[in-house]
Parts: C-alpha cells; structure tokens; sequence
C-alpha cells in the first residue's frame, strides 16, 4: 500500500500546485513505489495463485483493460471539476489501508481462502 500512498502523494501535489520540482520528485517517489509494490505482487500471483485460473484475467482487466474507461471519463471530469479538483479526486480515491484481507494468515478468516497445501507458518 505504500506504492499506492506514494502515488497519492503525486497527485496531492499536481492537486495543490506545487512547483516542477516537487511535482518531479514526488513522481519519482511514486514511481519507484509502484514499481517496488508491482514487483512484490507479481511474486505473491505467482507463488498463491493456481495456474490455469481466471484470476489472471479478472486481474489484468482490472490493472489495464479498463484504462480507456478512465481516460474517456477524463475529460468530462476535468470540464466540471476543474484541473485541480480531478487531481484532488484522483487523491481521494486512494486507500490509505487495505480494508480487505489480503495476507495468507489473516486470522479474520482463518485462512480459508488459501490454496490447498498453502502453508500458514
């Protein structure tokens, strides 16, 4: 979530109009946040996910196939809220927290969602 958190931090200074330099640093942050995050989920897909799933699709369609949505909207969007106000929105939009399970010893639901032969210690 950090990646995520770093991007926020992106958008929050294209929201407040901050000068170049923030805005560049910010990106690199972001940047090398989300690189770190991407890194780290493509080991976990690969060594909790069944090979043959759907869950490789559903995942791509949400990470990339439904971009042209966003950019469509864009437009739109920056016509009625304004430059900064999308910006602003794009910061809200982040999760500061998961507020799903998302570990394989998540003690809320007892691992019942972990792959057959999915170790918990």
């Amino acid at each position: 979530m950090a990646g995520f958190a770093m991007g926020a931090g992106l958008l929050l200074t294209v929201a407040i109009g901050a000068r170049l330099v923030g805005v560049l640093a910010a990106g690199a942050l972001a940047g090398f946040g989300i690189e770190v995050f991407t890194g780290l989920w493509d080991t976990v897909f690969q060594a909790h996910v069944a090979v043959g799933g759907k869950l490789a699709a559903y995942d791509y369609l949400a990470s990339v196939g439904l971009l042209p949505f966003g950019y469509a909207l864009a437009a739109p969007a920056a016509a009625l809220l304004g430059e900064h106000g999308v910006f602003g929105l794009g910061v809200a939009s982040c999760p500061p927290s998961p507020r799903h399970c998302s570990c394989w010893r998540c003690r809320a639901c007892a691992g019942s969602h972990r792959p057959q032969g999915a170790s918990c210690a």
